[in-house]
């Protein structure tokens, strides 16, 4: 049973920004603000054993893994990875293996660990609910995910990047302590198949117990795309967040064939409001909805409300790295930013939108060595004996070709992975060297141009007294 309903939700979502920009601290100062603060899964593994490598200096990682009901496997990781007063800023992390399909309990367990520790600080000092954003397009770590985040009480999932229909159904077994099981997407004999991927709650040698079942809200671009997922769960849907395509980080392609740039979108590409609305199910709208105007246009529009990211990315509380936010801060303040839509940088093959801060940094950055050893948006290739491998189009060209890869779809791609990872402060160190950042926003820049010019250094309440406060007085 959900302990509340979509229309118990607060009117403004922050969005869930990964890599560990929407970590726990943020997501934890917007739910004290009587908001929906919202996780990021994404990658929050490596991410774990990294702020341990850096000395967890508060020891927030140390606190929320004391709570883990494992406590045998906290240690372990503890154990493995902690470095007390961190390590040599010219030395490289320490990675764990790379997730695959069918995965060593190990490895597992660390993604289920992770998201927990990260669930947990976010609940800490309120009774209000925190979500978890996931990426069906990451499929992976996502039952492990879900599993972590659910041990620790979560009370939503917001989940897009492709047509997430099995959700439901894993959220009611893992709240039952039963097996789970996805469809991970693979390519066998260049024809598109699938494998299955099982998760057992009794595998992770922590007591059974009743788990709460969050809600699950459908990140979607398209009321085509709503009418879907509802009837491949059976409506059992809570809601929907409806993003369109000023939204940041990947977003849908235009509907026009072999589009190239941001100029190709076009008023067929935004979301059909009045056919949303006509689904019956809450909605908050996202993209280009961070100041007040845009927020009442989304409630007279029938929306519950709204879903807020780049603002919050740049504020205070995110998790960005404090010299990469300030460099971004004053790049904004200075209009000396470009915001694009690059139609190939991603593995993914999505859209992706990048500001040029350390465009020069990153020609020269180790990151152009197509090194992929973090590996989140590797695909699976299956062979005719059933054995599986696996690509990323980041990945050096020449080694891409060698698994089947075509050189045009690895051309101009760059590792997304190694880049997030570097503007959440945790970069990998390659000969001495750090990755550079790679940072993605929406097209809400102006607003954070404006809470900067009010607050110089704003926070999350800021941003929600900003958008929410005139409409309430």
């Amino acid at each position: 049973m959900h302990s509340i309903t979509a229309d118990q939700l607060p009117t403004l979502i922050q969005g869930g920004m990964g890599m560990g920009i929407s970590h726990w601290h943020l997501a934890r100062s917007v739910a004290q603000a009587g908001q929906l603060g919202v996780i990021s899964g994404t990658a929050i593994d490596t991410i774990l054993i990294r702020r341990l490598q850096q000395g967890d200096p508060q020891g927030y990682m140390r606190e929320a893994m004391r709570a883990y009901p494992n406590q045998s496997f906290a240690q372990e990781i503890y154990d493995e990875y902690f470095i007390a007063d961190g390590k040599p800023d010219d030395a490289s992390f320490k990675a764990a293996p790379l997730p695959q399909v069918h995965m060593h309990s190990k490895r597992a367990q660390l993604i289920v660990l992770a998201n927990f520790c990260e669930t947990y600080l976010a609940k800490q000092g309120h009774q209000n609910p925190i979500g978890i954003n996931l990426l069906d397009k990451i499929a992976i770590p996502n039952l492990a995910s879900l599993f972590g985040a659910m041990l620790a009480g979560v009370d939503v999932v917001c989940m897009g990047a492709g047509i997430p229909h099995w959700v439901p159904e894993v959220l009611e077994r893992l709240s039952k302590w039963e097996s789970a099981e996805i469809q991970i997407p693979t390519t066998k004999d260049g024809v598109h198949a699938s494998i299955t991927q099982t998760i057992n709650p009794d595998d992770f040698g922590v007591p059974q117990q009743d788990l709460k079942c969050p809600l699950f809200l459908a990140i979607i671009s398209s009321d085509i795309i709503g009418k879907s997922l509802l009837r491949r769960t059976n409506e059992r849907i809570d809601g929907f967040v409806v993003e369109n395509y000023t939204a940041g980080g990947h977003n849908a392609p235009p509907r026009k064939k072999d589009a190239q740039s941001i100029d190709d979108y076009s008023e067929k590409d935004l979301p059909n409001i009045d056919r949303i609305k006509a689904l019956g199910l809450p909605f908050w709208l996202a993209g280009s909805c961070a100041n007040v105007n845009q927020y009442q246009a989304a409630i007279e529009a029938g929306a519950r409300g709204v879903q807020i990211g780049t603002p919050f990315a740049f504020c205070a509380d995110s998790g960005m790295d404090q010299q990469v936010r300030n460099d971004a801060i004053e790049a904004i303040r200075n209009n000396s930013v470009e915001l694009t839509t690059d139609f190939k940088a991603s593995p993914t093959g999505y859209p992706f939108k990048v500001l040029d801060i350390y465009k020069n940094i990153q020609r020269n950055s180790p990151c152009n060595e197509r090194t992929c050893d973090l590996g989140y948006l590797r695909s699976v290739v299956e062979s005719e004996d059933g054995s599986l491998s696996y690509r990323c189009p980041a990945e050096p060209m020449s080694r891409y070709a060698k698994k089947g890869g075509e050189d045009q779809i690895s051309e101009d791609k760059i590792c997304l992975c190694n880049g997030l990872m570097a503007t959440c402060g945790v970069p990998q160190v390659r000969n001495g060297r750090p990755e550079a950042p790679l940072i993605t926003a929406g097209d809400s820049l102006d607003e954070v141009s404006e809470l900067v010019r009010i607050h110089e250094h704003y926070n999350a309440r800021d941003v929600i007294d900003y958008v929410l406060a005139p409409v309430s007085s």
